[in-house]
């Protein structure tokens, strides 16, 4: 007997080629069949998706959920209220508090969390001890939880250690098994100088195939592009072998000018994430949050999720296929879970997203302060997770999931 039928929406799934109208039965928490107008006799719980999306459970290659003793709940904004159903926890736990990791998130959450694990000590200063020695075991340890490596190109790290980090990082992942996940543009004190284009190509030429950059739309310096906004030769080339594009956002990660002048080179994301922080400065500014391509050092609370960002890949251009793909099949690839996500074939795992794309007037900001109108959103309306369903949350902002609706005032002067 079929538990779930998700019945009458437009199912994309990249994975198997599929955009069309069609029936989700889910028993035993697997998909079990995938059909036009399946019948609802028998069945359990029917969720009518009629006029919406259905996706496999949505993906967040990067964000940030824990943090030694600064930790939020996965489930929350970040995860199954969110049409989220995995995501990874991008660098927060060390080798020396994994276990902390596991016992306060992964093992309690709803949503499946992984870990790419950080390469410093938790109990020496920030940035000071390398811990990738240890990587190696931990990984052996926890196949079902460790997934990669992270590491960071950025002044206050680079000034200590140069590039020995990256390369103690890459020799662990490749030890491992797992793949290296590279955080470019210059997060930190303004006043640390800046990271150069030489020093930038010098850490991407360490990635290989399968390895991960992140924040591939950064206005910052250090990042994907030179002051012209041209992507670096060394990024072109890093691709070639392999590596992985990813677009996580976050604070400081998103430019509309250095997005639109990547897209406009023809080189686009392999994924969309979001970079969603936990920290403790909790200062709030309508100041923007990047000048002249440095931070300016005020920081917010990231409150954008998942499917808010795909609100700007729709005003970049990018189709709502590939947007899906950028948040399902390819993370699933990137992860190697291909057998257990990312696709909603019969007798895969039933995680699975129900969305809907909203029309209106939306405010899209990016850290420099400069926005656009888009004029179409997706917002999660239930996510089903193991064949258990969960209905949308409250969303991140008073006014739900969808970015800031826009002025009349602001309809006048953006575009």
């Amino acid at each position: 007997m079929t538990d779930i039928l998700i019945k009458g929406g437009t199912l994309i799934d990249p994975a198997q080629g599929i955009h069309d109208v069609r029936d989700v039965a889910i028993t035993n928490g697997k998909i079990e069949q995938i059909a036009a107008d399946l019948s609802t006799a028998g069945v359990s719980e029917v969720i009518d998706a009629s006029g919406k999306i259905v996706t496999p459970g949505l993906i967040d290659l990067h964000a940030h959920v824990y943090r030694g003793d600064n930790h939020r709940d996965p489930d929350d904004i970040s995860g199954v209220t969110a049409g989220v159903t995995t995501l990874v926890d991008a660098g927060g736990a060390a080798p020396d508090d994994i276990e902390t990791f596991k016992e306060l998130i992964a093992a309690k959450a709803k949503t499946t969390v992984y870990s790419f694990l950080g390469c410093f000590s938790r109990q020496a200063a920030a940035w000071e001890e390398l811990a990738t020695d240890r990587i190696p075991a931990i990984a052996a340890a926890n196949p079902g939880l460790v997934k990669g490596v992270k590491i960071h190109s950025m002044p206050v790290v680079n000034g200590i250690h140069g590039l020995d980090h990256l390369k103690a990082a890459k020799e662990a992942a490749v030890k491992a098994g797992l793949p290296l996940m590279l955080h470019i543009g210059d997060i930190g004190y303004r006043d640390l100088p800046k990271t150069t284009i030489d020093a930038t190509a010098q850490a991407l030429d360490i990635l290989g195939k399968g390895d991960i950059v992140t924040h591939l739309f950064s206005p910052l310096t250090g990042s994907a592009t030179d002051d012209d906004l041209n992507v670096l030769p060394a990024l072109q080339a890093a691709r070639s072998r392999g590596v992985y594009m990813d677009s996580s956002i976050g604070d400081y990660q998103f430019g509309w000018q250095t997005a639109e002048a990547i897209i406009a080179q023809g080189f686009l994301p392999d994924t969309i994430a979001t970079d969603m922080e936990i920290h403790s400065q909790m200062g709030r500014s309508n100041e923007p949050m990047v000048d002249d391509r440095r931070v300016t050092g005020v920081r917010v609370v990231s409150e954008r999720t998942l499917v808010e960002y795909m609100a700007m890949f729709l005003k970049l251009g990018i189709s709502l296929n590939d947007i899906v793909r950028m948040a399902t099949q390819t993370p699933a690839q990137v992860l190697d879970i291909s057998d257990s996500a990312g696709s909603l074939k019969p007798g895969m795992p039933a995680d699975v997203s129900v969305l809907d794309m909203i029309e209106g007037r939306f405010k899209l900001t990016d850290a420099t302060g400069e926005s656009r109108i888009g004029t179409q959103a997706i917002v999660p309306v239930v996510t089903v997770k193991g064949g258990v369903s969960y209905p949308a949350g409250s969303g991140a902002h008073p006014w739900g999931f969808s970015p800031p609706p826009a002025t009349d005032a602001e309809m006048a002067v953006l575009r």
